[in-house]
């Protein structure tokens, strides 16, 4: 009887756990949502996660973990071509909040699903999710999961449009973008440059182009789908009543692999709010190794600019300062002893004001380094 009596308990316990559990916690089961339809207070308190039907997970996705997720569903239907999914968090019980994803597929198996965009600030903030899509019929899923097993009440809303809703500001905070061409971006003299360990990234465009916000994504390998992950934006440059050519660059900067392939894409925002990207444009990782230069600083002695440096193994630097044109201006060199760090001074005081460029070379590699002269 004593046995009996400490197992009961804890059978009605799991019994009322497992009655608790909510009725869309597989995809099998996702509830149907309605345009313009919000539900409320909604909890992924005793969610699970189903391995079957899981999606990936970062880098494709930008689902860190699967732990507590909910799975609704809508179908596309006339007269929308725009959709905005809504999640707001109301309340969680830590601050990393909630991650979704937003994917087209017909059934709930992981193989067929096709990424439409994905949220994770993070934090307990609200995430947006954002369709276009002009065919009616068309069946999408919307993931929901606590972020490292977070547990939120939340609404959720969807939205339909004729209008794309997205702001600039929206693009601004795009981590994951799934689209492809077209519409075709065609910037002139597009590419990237491995220089001082960092890829710089330059591409050309004309005034005359209709240009509300360039996105510069790196392309992430993924043999199922194209994913460009945001890696920053760029204002495009101003001009009045005239047609003018600008220049690009963009700096990314992240621990690269030697001799790994990086490849990078363009893509134009316009005033409609309609995506154009360019062809992907690639280049090898060559790391420079043994040491360290880092930029340009002006110092407190007028004329006087120092870079400091920090040299790991016992080598020849060559100093070379050269015009914005590549030609060279004056050159030094100096053998250090691997671990004689400190700062090398640059006198500038012969020359005007301007833009040059510093570059030190190595026994197997360079830095270039551009500053400007007062």
């Amino acid at each position: 009887m004593k046995i009996n009596f400490f197992f009961l308990p804890l059978f009605f316990y799991a019994g009322s756990l497992l009655s608790q559990v909510p009725d869309n916690d597989a995809c099998e089961n996702a509830r149907r949502m309605a345009v313009g339809e919000e539900i409320f207070q909604l909890d992924n308190q005793w969610a699970t996660v189903s391995p079957e039907d899981v999606p990936e997970g970062e880098p494709v996705t930008c689902i860190k973990s699967f732990e507590n997720d909910l799975w609704f569903t809508f179908t596309t239907e006339s007269p929308y071509r725009h959709y905005q999914v809504l999640i707001s968090p109301l309340i969680c019980n830590t601050p990393a909040g909630i991650q979704a994803l937003l994917i087209r597929s017909d059934d709930c198996e992981s193989g067929n699903y096709r990424y439409v965009d994905c949220g994770n600030p993070y934090a307990e903030q609200a995430i947006s999710l954002f369709l276009d899509d002009s065919i009616p019929g068309n069946r999408y899923l919307i993931y929901v999961d606590g972020y490292d097993g977070t547990q939120c009440t939340f609404n959720l809303s969807l939205s339909g449009t004729d209008n794309n809703p997205r702001t600039i500001e929206d693009y601004r905070r795009t981590d994951l973008d799934y689209g492809t061409a077209p519409p075709l971006f065609e910037p002139s003299d597009a590419g990237v440059n491995f220089i001082n360990n960092e890829a710089e990234i330059t591409w050309g465009a004309g005034s005359e182009e209709d240009v509300q916000l360039f996105l510069v994504e790196k392309i992430i390998p993924s043999a199922s789908h194209t994913v460009g992950k945001v890696i920053g934006s760029v204002e495009p440059a101003t001009t009045v009543g005239s047609n003018q050519y600008s220049t690009y660059r963009f700096v990314h900067r992240e621990a690269f692999e030697e001799g790994k392939t990086y490849c990078y894409r363009i893509v134009k925002v316009d005033s409609r709010g309609t995506k154009s990207y360019s062809d992907q444009f690639c280049n090898k990782m060559a790391v420079v190794e043994g040491f360290y230069a880092s930029p340009v600083f002006p110092s407190k002695e007028k004329g006087i600019y120092i870079i400091t440096l920090r040299n790991e193994r016992k080598q020849e630097l060559i100093f070379t300062v050269l015009s914005e044109s590549g030609e060279i201006l004056k050159q030094m060199s100096q053998k250090r002893a691997a671990g004689n760090d400190g700062e090398i001074e640059i006198d500038m005081n012969d020359f005007s004001s301007g833009n040059y460029f510093l570059r030190i070379e190595g026994k197997n590699g360079f830095y270039l380094r551009r500053f400007q002269v007062e």
